[in-house]
């Protein structure tokens, strides 16, 4: 609820025709991806982070590979976040804590 105080007068030409609509499946809107920003291993998961067309940056999300690719088989995604030891990403790399040296009390 508004109230009519609230309200002020449209100046303009009104549009042509109505903005279409985001493409829907069972009520919720489908989301396309525009294109992939960075890439993580996250809890032992690949993930990528997304973003989707016609949403804002701050809606980029992080997603699972495997689903993602499972999901959108047809988009491409760039070769530099899926190279293994590539930038901040290190796939299949093990952190090993460095052992302590014992100092000798002489």
């Amino acid at each position: 609820m508004v109230h009519v105080g609230l309200l002020k007068p449209f100046k303009g030409d009104p549009p042509a025709s109505p903005p279409p609509l985001p493409p829907l499946h069972h009520g919720a809107v489908v989301l396309a991806p525009e294109r992939a920003l960075r890439a993580r291993l996250y809890r032992g998961v690949h993930q990528i982070l997304v973003q989707w067309q016609g949403a804002p940056p701050s809606s980029a999300s992080w997603e699972d590979l495997a689903e993602f690719q499972e999901r959108y088989p047809a988009f491409q995604l760039e070769d530099e976040l899926l190279h293994e030891g590539g930038r901040d990403v290190m796939w299949g790399k093990v952190y090993k804590r460095r052992s302590k040296k014992t100092q000798e009390v002489g």
